[in-house]
């Protein structure tokens, strides 16, 4: 039996081929070039880099400003078409049978931003830090030398560089620098003890941050414990161990006093440790710290170890995060490994004590294509 092929039959044929292999998989769709982990990826690199925009904006004085991404849609579309294009060997010349086709696929992604913005977000940001989180923090392997030299403004009479936009002055800092050293070192020897208790606050007050207390204790028989004693002498020898309670309160009747510091307190603290061009300096740009000899205070001697943001006239190449700002580029270095653990600890922090960006309005929708 002899089967004879039309032209009609034989497209539809080589079309049911073509639709039969190139629908767009599900693999391509998640995995592909604008699937989940590319912008997984992509919106990690952007909050890395509104936070260090931020930094770079308070050391200029300027106000930090967050866009949060709401929501991320994505949608696929595929298409195919047929058309005449190339001879089909085995047709008569008179009327040879041509066949071509096309197929593509698109995605089409939409993203909602969302301004954090006004009282509300204000509030968060100069709320101080809850001692939970300090004590949660700790708890899940931060070591608590930098985690106290973030998030604690002062302990008792410890004052951990007091600042805020404009540091006039070198600031106070080397005793708590001390006390952090030597918790790290009980941390590390397995010997240290933290914890918070909470509900402690005076009758009337709604604040529940008024009512944490934070106990830390350390052994009695460590020659290191003495200069603990020295720089908090009001804490109590039980069973052994030297307690310290420090409560959220104004220091009296003996009790120490803890200052956590706010989000925003935290981030003008660490945007000290940021470069700036020497011409920017001498044009005023950025606020100076002088000693009382006039010469300028370098604060790498408060934030050794914790934060140093480069600057570069070109885009850097080896870099954990950067941003372009005012002309020139910030980053820290992808070698840095103490900056890099101190951004990405500010990133958990304020991530902590943020508000869901669902009830902040107006939302900004962008299609993207």
């Amino acid at each position: 039996m002899e089967i004879t092929y039309n032209d009609d039959m034989w497209r539809n044929i080589l079309i049911f081929i073509l639709l039969a292999g190139c629908n767009v998989s599900s693999k391509q769709a998640m995995t592909g070039p604008a699937g989940r982990n590319a912008y997984n990826v992509l919106i990690q690199e952007t909050n890395n880099e509104q936070m260090l925009l931020n930094l770079v904006r308070l050391r200029y004085g300027d106000f930090p400003f967050f866009l949060d991404v709401a929501n991320v849609t994505s949608q696929f579309t595929e298409s195919v078409r047929a058309q005449a294009l190339f001879p089909i060997p085995g047709f008569s010349t008179s009327n040879p049978a041509t066949l071509g086709g096309e197929v593509g696929w698109q995605n089409i992604p939409t993203i909602q931003y969302a301004p954090l913005e006004g009282a509300e977000f204000i509030r968060h940001l100069m709320k101080p830090i809850d001692l939970l989180h300090i004590q949660q923090l700790i708890f899940s392997g931060w070591d608590i030398d930098r985690v106290f030299r973030m998030t604690i403004q002062n302990i008792d009479e410890l004052s951990n560089a007091r600042n805020g936009p404009f540091a006039d002055m070198p600031p106070k800092y080397r005793r708590f620098a001390r006390l952090c050293e030597l918790l790290k070192y009980f941390q590390d020897i397995d010997e240290l003890t933290l914890g918070v208790e909470t509900g402690n606050g005076k009758k009337g007050q709604t604040d529940a941050l008024t009512g944490q207390t934070l106990e830390i204790s350390v052994p009695l028989n460590n020659p290191n414990t003495e200069e603990i004693i020295y720089l908090l002498p009001h804490g109590k020898k039980n069973k052994g161990r030297y307690r310290i309670r420090l409560n959220i309160a104004i220091n009296q009747l003996n009790e120490i006093g803890i200052l956590p510091r706010s989000i925003l307190t935290m981030m003008y603290y660490l945007a000290f440790g940021i470069e700036v061009p020497k011409e920017q300096m001498d044009k005023g740009w950025v606020s100076i710290t002088y000693r009382l000899d006039g010469k300028p205070f370098d604060w790498q001697e408060v934030l050794q170890g914790l934060m140093k943001v480069k600057v570069s006239k070109t885009k850097p190449k080896d870099y954990f995060v950067k941003v372009f700002y005012k002309g020139f580029w910030f980053y820290i270095d992808l070698g840095d490994i103490k900056s890099k653990r101190s951004f990405v600890l500010l990133l958990q922090l304020y991530n902590l004590q943020s508000i869901d960006a669902k009830t902040n309005a107006p939302l900004l929708t962008i299609p993207l294509g």
